[in-house]
């Protein structure tokens, strides 16, 4: 790498820091469990964007709701 790659890197890292780093893109489906709902309960939706927060915005067969985007149970996301 040289310097231009070098400081291109770091700043990314930075920016990653400050912003945090989203891990869902705007269109992509999602498997969520809201909170309150069995073990067995799940419902899919589509990310619509993020709110001031970083929460995740989706549509879903519930209308729009607001998930937090790390994983079950400390989030909203299932891993399918």
């Amino acid at each position: 790498m040289d310097a231009h790659s070098n400081e291109y890197m770091a700043a990314v890292a930075g920016m990653a820091d400050v912003y945090g780093t989203p891990r869902y893109a705007i269109g992509e489906g999602v498997a969520f469990r809201l909170e309150g709902w069995s073990p067995a309960s799940y419902a899919d939706g589509i990310v619509t964007g993020y709110d001031a927060d970083g929460m995740l915005v989706v549509d879903s067969d519930f209308g729009v709701v607001i998930l937090d985007q790390r994983a079950w149970p400390t989030g909203n996301v299932l891993p399918f």
